[in-house]
Parts: structure tokens; sequence; C-alpha cells
């Protein structure tokens, strides 16, 4: 429309505004808009929502209140609504209570639940749950989109109980459910660990059908069940679905990964690949992280240059950094490090993979060396930095910067945050030989679970302190704290010590029958060691008849070096032979 006709075809501008914002062309209905001579309610509605739609909701926010000063028209609902948009989108949380106050001023909300929703929404969005609460609570006959907003707010925030309330208050009174309100009680079901009612959920998506014609349904519900531990339904909800997109195959991959199924994340990958849907970064960080936690070198360069291939080294760092951490776990840090110079940034996730790479190959120095150019970058450590660092100490000694550690640990206040930064602190002194300072951080941890005392037992046995980890033993069990798996395997290594050879094998015994925690061959090596050093071949020749599976050839040789470095008698030594030859 040539723009000298606007004064004369006012009508038609006004029509124009509308399908210029539906089109995208906010710029266009904007000019048209200001060409006008008279606008009508649907122009100057339009044209906020276009604002709104397009991310530029301050512009939104200028026109409604260009429009309560310049124009005779009175805002109406969707004015109301389409400002507090704004508001919640620019998290203008007084300017929403103004025009709450505004509407209640006006009668809307008596009458109109379109603006009492999106102010539920709003409060909602602000973690004002009372507030949302409160407006819902006045609203004569709540819709289903009342309802979604509601349980939507209180899912998001954590209170996953109520989401759950409000959803069954819904039901109650008769109102279906729509895919937003199933995808948040879905939500809903993590944070309280709601499994019976995520079954009930799932019952309500199928008999609605939602799996076949609402992917974003069947996502969640892939991903809740996930985080729920309940992999098994998930892979079921997946096999179920009529149509698997990016997001699907990435939340099964990923969560697969969590769970420490890298092999079957990696099959996944593979599979996607056959059907021919495309990765995205999060599939390619997942399967990456798959890579390493199962040590799948080919697997992972295979993917390093698909990546390379596909241009995702040069867009996304996330992926650039997990190659550094999956060729570190791959024992490739030269590898990992040539990945790292070539990042055109370095953030901490970036130095820490490749700090870790170093401690966990041996590489303690280089380890350390790393740590302090990350610092001299500007770069600030993170629990899992000092974590690796601690162990980069541990492994050659170096008491005096594990100590330089300690004191950044005690600044950043991480001792009490994180668990296991208390844990590999105590490792790391112990380690070095410093029973007395590992003490004094186990003294000072606010909580003291059974990795803790497990590792200040580990101490006392690395420095052949026998009496000591046996009374932190009997302490832990004092403060109702059960032992783990981990820490019966200290408990038994102390039987080489002879003097304890005795102790080491009841608690053997005590594993299975009061703790309920079958040992494996590690365990029964570890105890037939301890009998065979101490000298004791008659209990170890016990122990080997009662074995529930059979022994291996590392048994058999440990069992015949112990023996040998013993001095056992050649008769033993033959009887030790035909005991261990009869299972091999």
């Amino acid at each position: 429309m040539h723009e000298h006709g606007l004064h004369t075809h006012a009508a038609l501008g006004n029509y124009l505004i509308p399908m210029l914002v539906e089109v995208g062309l906010i710029h266009d209905a904007q000019v048209v808009f200001d060409k006008l001579p008279c606008r009508n309610e649907w122009s100057w509605n339009s044209l906020m929502y276009g604002y709104v739609k397009c991310g530029k909701p301050q512009h939104t926010l200028d026109l409604y209140h260009r429009m309560r000063i310049d124009s005779l028209i009175p805002p109406s609902a969707y004015t109301i609504v389409a400002a507090l948009k704004a508001c919640t989108h620019l998290m203008d949380l007084r300017g929403g209570i103004d025009l709450h106050s505004e509407a209640s001023k006006w009668g809307f909300l008596a009458e109109n639940s379109f603006i009492s929703n999106a102010l539920i929404d709003m409060y909602a969005k602000f973690g004002l749950l009372a507030k949302a609460q409160e407006v819902f609570d006045k609203l004569a006959t709540p819709n289903v989109v009342s309802w979604t907003v509601l349980i939507a707010g209180y899912a998001e925030h954590g209170h996953g109980n109520k989401a759950i309330q409000c959803f069954n208050r819904m039901q109650c009174e008769g109102i279906s459910p729509d895919p937003v309100a199933l995808v948040s009680s879905l939500k809903a079901c993590i944070n309280v660990g709601a499994v019976k009612k995520l079954d009930c959920l799932h019952a309500a998506i199928g008999r609605q059908l939602l799996l076949d014609k609402n992917l974003v349904v069947g996502n969640t519900l892939i991903d809740v069940y996930i985080k729920c531990g309940l992999l098994a339904k998930a892979q079921q909800v997946f096999d179920k679905l009529p149509l698997r997109d990016t997001v699907s195959w990435t939340t099964l991959i990923a969560g697969h990964v969590d769970h420490g199924y890298g092999e079957k994340a990696v099959q996944l990958f593979d599979h996607m690949q056959f059907e021919g849907v495309a990765s995205d970064t999060a599939t390619l960080v997942s399967t990456l992280k798959a890579c390493g936690s199962i040590r799948s070198r080919n697997k992972g360069r295979e993917l390093h240059a698909e990546a390379e291939k596909q241009g995702f080294l040069a867009r996304s760092h996330a992926v650039c950094n997990t190659l550094v951490d999956m060729y570190s776990k791959c024992g490739l840090v030269a590898k990992a490090r040539q990945i790292f110079d070539t990042l055109a940034y370095r953030d901490v996730v970036s130095w820490t993979a490749l700090i870790s790479g170093y401690a966990e190959c041996g590489h303690g120095e280089e380890a350390l060396d790393c740590f302090e150019k990350m610092k001299a970058d500007g770069v600030s450590p993170n629990a899992t930095t000092f974590i690796c660092g601690l162990k980069a100490c541990s492994s050659i000694g170096a008491m005096e910067k594990g100590e330089g550690l300690h004191v950044e640990i005690e600044r950043q206040r991480l001792l009490g945050e994180d668990a296991v930064v208390g844990t590999t602190l105590i490792n790391m002194y112990a380690k070095c030989g410093s029973l007395s300072k590992a003490q004094e951080v186990f003294d000072r941890l606010p909580v003291r679970d059974g990795v803790a005392w497990t590792a200040l037992m580990m101490g006392f046995a690395h420095t052949k302190q026998g009496c000591d980890m046996f009374r932190a033993f009997h302490r832990m069990l004092d403060e109702g704290i059960k032992p783990n798996i981990v820490t019966f395997l200290v408990l038994l290594s102390a039987g080489n010590q002879t003097s304890f050879s005795s102790k080491a094998k009841m608690y053997f015994e005590a594993m299975s029958e009061k703790y309920g925690i079958i040992p494996t061959l590690e365990y029964h090596t570890c105890i037939i060691n301890s009998l065979v050093h101490a000298g004791e071949l008659d209990k170890a020749n016990e122990v080997v008849k009662r074995m529930p599976f059979s022994p291996d050839l590392v048994l058999y040789q440990a069992l015949l070096s112990a023996s040998k470095s013993t001095g056992a008698s050649d008769d033993r030594m033959e009887a030790l032979q035909d005991v261990m030859g009869f299972y091999v």
C-alpha cells in the first residue's frame, strides 16, 4: 500500500498491521502503525503481541504506556495480557504488580480468566507461588490453562508434591489435562520420586494416545523414567514411539551414560546413525562421555573425526571440552593436550579435564603444573579441579603442594559443601604419611559418611597402623554408619599384617552374614592372600574350597608367590598347589 493511502484507508491499515505481524514483518507493521491517523484496539494489541513474540518485550511495554497516554481506546483484557507477558520476559515484577492492580481496578479479574491465567503464570515464573495460588483461588471456574500454569509453576520450582496435588484436584473436578499439564506433572515426579504417580500418568498418556500424537510428551516420559532410575521403562516407552527424533535418542543415550552403561549408549548411538537421525551437540557430548567411560579409543577417534567433519569443533565448546575429557579417560593424554591447545578459550571445564587426565595417567607433576597455569590464566578452580589436584599430590607424595590446595579449599569453603573434596583431602594426607592432618580434616567435616570413614581407615592401613584402623571401624559402627564394600576391602587388606589375619577373616565372614554384602572373587583373593601371608595355609585352603566360583590364574599365582615369600614348607606348597589345581 502506498503510504499516502493510509490517510484515506485507515480501516485497511488497521487490518494490515496484524497480517504483517503474523508473517514476522514487525518493523513494517510499526511503520504502518505510525502512519495511521487513527488506530483501533486490534492494531495496538497485534503490535504489542508481535513484539513479545519476536523477543522485544520492552517495545511492548513502551506501546502499552503510549496507548494509556495518547489513545482514547481503553485497554482490553488482551492489552493487559500482552503487557503482563512482557513484564514476565523482562523479569519486571514491579510492572507486573502495577498491571495486576490496574486489572483489578477495572474489574477484569472478576469476569476474565484470560488475565488471571497470565497473572498466575507471571507470579509462578517469579517464584511467588503463594501469590500465584492466591490469584488461582479467586477464580470462579479455573480452566485447563489455569491448572496447567499453576502445576508448571510448582514443578519448575521444586514443589513436586504440590504440583501432583494440583494435578489430582484438576482431575477430580473433571478437567482433562492437556499435554502441557501432563509434561509438568511428569517433571514433578522427579523431585519427589513418585514412581507410582509416574505410572498413573503414563497410563493417562496411553489412554489419550499422546505417545502417538505428541512427541514432547513421549520424550519427557523417557527423561523422567531415566531420572527416576527406571531405564528399562524408559526403553519401553522409546520402543513404542512411532516417531523418534534427535531428542528421543539423545535422552536415552545420555540416560545410559549417567547410569554407567557406556557400551549400551554407544550401541544406541550407532543405531541412531543407522536410522538416519541427525546428531546434535548434546548427542555427541553424551556419546563421547560413553567412550571415555568404557575406554573406547577407536570409537572416540571415529566420533572426533565425525564432529570435525560436521563442523562441531568450530561451533561447540562443549564438544571440544568433552573430547579433551574422553581422550584423557582413554589414557591418550598427549592427544587430549593436543585438542586442549587448539581451544579458542579455556574455561574451568577444559582445564579440569586435562588436569584429571594427567592425574589419572600417573603424571602428577604435569597435572600440578597445569593447575598453576590455569590460575595464572585467571581461571578459578572448582571442586572437581581441586579433587584432581589432590589426587595428583597423592600420586607423587607432594604434601607441600597438597597443603597449598588445602588452604585454597578452606578459602572457598568447599570442605563443608562438597563431601568428595573432604574425602580426597583425607586420602591425600594419609598417602603422604601425615595421619595427624588426615585426622584433623576428618574431625572438621560437617558430615562424616561411610566414604569419609573408609578414607581415614585407608590411611591407617597405608601406614601399617592396623590397631587404629580397627578402632576407627568400630567408632564408625558406634555412630550408626554402615560399612560399604570398599570398607571391607580395606579391612581385609590389613590382614596382610600377620597379627590381624584372624580379624580379617572375621570381617570377611561378617560381610555377607551381617551386612548382606556378597564378596566377589577380589575379596576372596584378598582374604586368602592375608591368610597365606600369616602362614595359615589350612584356613586359606578352607576358604578356597568354599568359594562359590572357580579361582582364576591370578589368584593361583598370587597365592603361590605369597606362600614362597612366607617360607612355607614343601609339603604345604604341594598341598596348596593340589587344592588350587583342583579348581583352576
